[in-house]
C-alpha cells in the first residue's frame, strides 16, 4: 500500500453539537492494527469512556486540552501527549479550541463501540 500525505488545510472542520470533529486519516482499510487523524474540541466538556488504547498529542491549544481521569487533571499544551489505556472513563474538556493527533487501536476502533 502507498504512502498517504495529509493535509491539514483539506480538513471539514465542522463541528458537532458537542463541540467536536473528527478526521480519521488512517482507519482499518490502511491498518489492521492501528487507526489516527486529527481532532478538535471548541468549548467543550465530554465525558466518555474508550474502550480501545489512545495516544493523543496536542498540537494547539488556547486555554489548554484537560482530560480528567479519576478525579486528576491533565493539562496538554502544544507539544504534549498522554496515553490512555482502554477501559479509561475521562472527561476530555477544552476552553476555547484545541486541536489534537490520536492514534488509537484496535484499527477497528469504531466497530467495536459497546452497545
Amino acid at each position: 500500500m502507498p504512502a498517504k500525505h495529509f493535509k491539514y488545510g483539506d480538513l471539514d472542520l465542522t463541528y458537532s453539537e458537542r463541540g467536536s470533529f473528527l478526521s480519521e486519516y488512517v482507519d482499518k482499510r490502511d491498518s489492521e492494527h492501528f487507526a489516527a487523524g486529527v481532532a478538535s474540541f471548541r468549548d467543550a466538556d465530554i465525558p466518555f469512556r474508550i474502550w480501545y488504547d489512545e495516544v493523543i498529542s496536542c498540537l494547539s491549544t488556547e486555554n489548554g486540552l484537560e482530560i480528567v481521569i479519576d478525579g486528576t487533571s491533565h493539562v496538554l499544551s502544544a507539544g504534549d501527549a498522554i496515553w490512555i489505556p482502554k477501559d479509561t472513563d475521562l472527561v476530555y474538556r477544552s476552553v476555547g479550541t484545541s486541536v489534537f493527533f490520536y492514534a488509537v487501536s484496535p484499527a477497528d476502533w469504531k466497530d467495536r463501540r459497546p452497545a
